[in-house]
């Protein structure tokens, strides 16, 4: 069955007759599903793939324990002047004036360091936004690209019944294979598509062919002349 063919409705089938009888033993082992190799597209994990790239909040993000641990290794002592120190040490009107002077080189030094660091935490986290940026604008890119290619290929799955089912597989394909290009998940919503179809159609294709079979039945065989 083509890809073009799955929403068309099915053509008459042709009588078959019935199979002829074998001894051998009908095999107990389950039937695969034709839809096996997709049983996990509709199961939602918590991957970095699936994290929401447009989320930056989370790089903005501070850790109290690790400031502290950080700041616990600087020496802001090393502001101040050993000429000033003296100058307290010795005590009067002179060491007040240099213990203001020392606070006022200690804040200088506190404040100078705390610009300096909250500049690279700015520029870290703006390179991270950018990198997400980049990748959410790719995967948008991709998907918009799949999804026309998809529809241009069958115009009935442009049908407001059926867009919407499309839309979700598209989706959690993306989902699941986010860095895919365009053609790679084209290729995989469109066998999904067709599998589905099999097995939709399976059960009342195999009913025409009992149903044919038993109308093609010789009953002469059960007569004794």
């Amino acid at each position: 069955m083509k890809f073009s063919d799955i929403f068309r409705s099915s053509p008459a089938t042709e009588p078959v007759s019935a199979p002829a009888e074998s001894n051998q033993e009908e095999s107990t082992e389950p039937k695969v599903s034709p839809l096996e190799a997709f049983k996990d597209i509709w199961q939602s994990d918590t991957t970095e793939a699936e994290q929401d790239d447009a989320d930056l909040s989370s790089l903005f993000s501070i850790d109290p324990e690790k400031i502290n641990s950080t700041v616990s290794n600087i020496d802001f002592t090393k502001s101040l002047d050993p000429q000033v120190l003296e100058s307290i040490a010795a005590g009067g009107e002179d060491a007040q004036k240099a213990f203001l002077t020392s606070l006022n080189s200690v804040a200088r030094d506190v404040f100078s360091q705390s610009m300096l660091a909250n500049g690279m935490l700015v520029k870290q986290a703006l390179t991270k936004a950018q990198d997400k940026i980049d990748t959410r604008t790719s995967r948008s890119y991709n998907r918009l690209k799949a999804s026309e290619a998809l529809t241009s290929s069958n115009p009935l799955l442009k049908d407001p019944a059926v867009e919407p089912m499309i839309s979700a597989i598209q989706e959690r394909l993306h989902k699941k294979y986010p860095d895919a290009d365009s053609e790679s998940i084209k290729q995989q919503a469109e066998e999904y598509l067709l599998k589905f179809a099999d097995v939709i159609r399976g059960p009342s294709e195999q009913r025409k062919q009992e149903e044919t079979s038993a109308k093609e039945t010789d009953f002469s065989t059960f007569l004794d002349f």
